[in-house]
C-alpha cells in the first residue's frame, strides 16, 4: 500500500478513529508545550526587560546625581572665580588709589624743589619761649639767681628748653636697655649724666647706675633726685677708678669732647668694661639734612662725627658685635625712602668687649 493510500486509510476509515484520535492528542501535546516554551520564553524575557528597566533607571539616577553635582561644582567654581575676581579689581583699584596720590605727593615735592614760589623780601617771626620753657621746668627764674649762679646755671637751663623731649628719651632708653648686662653685679656708668634722666630710667629697671658730669649745677640736680653722680670730667673718673661697669654711655656726649680727647677718652671706656660690657655712643646724624642746625644750636659741640667714623673707633679699640642704631626719624621731602640713614636725625653705636 502506498502512503498516500495509508494516509486516505487513516483519515476515512472508522477503524483509524484511534490513530486520529492519537494524532490530535500528539498534536495538542504540542501545541501545549510550545505554548509553554513561549510562556517561559515570555518570562524570560519580562525578567529581563524588568532587569534592564532597573539598572536603566539606575543609571539614569547615578547619571542625574553625578549631572547634580557637577553643575553645583561649576556654580562653585564661577562663584569663587567671581568673588576672586572681584577682590582682585578692588585691590587693584586701591593699589592704583595709593599709587596715585603717592606719585601726586611726589610730584607736589618736586614742584617745590624745582620751581618754588615766591616769597616777600623779608619774614618776621616771633622767636620761641626758650627761656620760659627752661624755667617752667626748672621752677626757678633765671632773674631771680645771682650773676655768680646764673653764669653756673646756663647750661641747665640751655639743656631744657626744648620742652616734650621726655617721651622721646624714653623710647631712646627702651632701645638700649636690652644690650646692658644687667645680672652682673657690676653698676653702669652714664658719661654726661646731665639731670640724670637716664640714670633715672636704669633705676626703674633695677640696674645700679652713677653718672658723672661736668657742670655741678646738673650733679645737684641728678643728686636732689636720690641718684648717684658726681662732678668729674671723663678722663679724670676713668683715670681715679678701678671699677669695672657693665656698661659705659656717652649719649649725645661725644660731639662735645675735644677731637684729641676721642680716642683717649673711648681707650680708658673700653678698659673698664666687663667681659660682655656695652659702650652706647649716641650723637646727632650728620646724613640728615637738618643736622647741622641741630649739631650748631649748642655752641659747647665741638665736631660733628660721622657714623662711619665712629664705628670703625670702637672696632679699631677691639670691640665686637658693633652695630649702629638710627633713631629719632625725621622725614623730610626730598629723602628717598629707601635710603634709611638719612631719614634719622640721631644715631647710636652699639659695641661689645670680648
Amino acid at each position: 500500500m502506498s502512503l498516500s493510500a495509508v494516509k486516505q486509510f487513516i483519515r476515512r476509515s472508522p477503524l483509524a478513529l484511534p490513530l486520529r484520535w492519537l494524532r490530535s492528542w500528539l498534536l495538542v501535546a504540542r501545541t501545549y508545550y510550545q505554548t509553554q516554551q513561549l510562556n517561559a520564553q515570555v518570562q524570560q524575557l519580562e525578567q529581563v526587560l524588568t532587569l534592564n528597566a532597573a539598572q536603566h533607571h539606575e543609571a539614569i539616577s547615578k547619571l542625574e546625581q553625578a549631572l547634580a553635582l557637577n553643575t553645583a561644582q561649576h556654580h562653585e567654581a564661577i562663584n569663587k572665580q567671581e568673588t576672586e575676581h572681584h577682590e582682585a579689581i578692588n585691590k587693584l583699584e586701591t593699589d592704583l588709589q595709593q599709587t596715585t596720590a603717592t606719585l601726586g605727593h611726589q610730584i607736589n615735592d618736586v614742584k617745590r624743589i624745582l620751581y618754588p614760589s615766591e616769597h616777600p623780601f623779608a619774614w618776621t617771626a616771633p622767636a620761641p619761649c626758650w627761656q620760659q620753657n627752661a624755667e617752667s621746668k626748672l621752677g626757678k627764674l633765671a632773674d631771680d639767681l645771682s650773676p655768680e649762679q646764673k653764669a653756673q646755671a646756663f647750661y641747665s637751663y640751655f639743656s631744657e628748653m626744648a620742652p616734650g623731649h621726655q617721651q622721646i628719651r624714653q623710647q631712646q632708653y627702651d632701645l638700649y636697655a636690652p644690650t646692658i648686662k644687667a645680672d652682673s653685679g657690676l653698676r653702669f656708668l652714664d658719661i654726661g649724666c646731665g639731670d640724670g634722666e637716664f640714670l633715672s630710667y636704669l633705676q626703674t629697671q633695677n640696674i645700679a647706675a652713677v653718672g658723672i658730669d661736668i657742670e655741678p649745677q646738673e650733679v645737684e640736680r641728678a643728686l636732689a633726685a636720690g641718684l648717684t653722680a658726681v662732678t668729674a670730667s671723663a678722663q679724670q673718673f676713668l683715670s681715679a677708678t678701678e671699677e669695672q661697669f657693665c656698661g659705659i654711655s656717652l649719649l649725645q656726649v661725644i660731639e662735645h669732647l675735644p677731637p684729641p680727647d676721642i680716642l683717649p677718652v673711648l681707650q680708658q671706656c673700653v678698659e673698664r668694661l666687663c667681659p660682655g660690657g656695652v659702650l652706647l655712643l649716641e650723637t646727632i646724624n650728620m646724613r640728615h639734612p637738618l643736622a647741622v642746625n641741630g649739631f650748631y644750636t649748642d655752641p659747647t659741640h665741638q665736631k660733628p662725627l660721622s657714623d662711619n667714623y665712629v664705628s670703625f673707633l670702637v672696632q679699631w679699640l677691639g670691640l665686637t658685635g658693633v652695630q649702629i642704631i638710627y633713631n629719632l626719624p625725621e622725614q623730610l621731602p626730598g629723602i628717598p625712602d629707601d635710603d634709611l640713614t638719612r631719614i634719622y636725625s640721631n644715631y647710636t653705636v652699639v659695641a661689645y668687649k670680648n
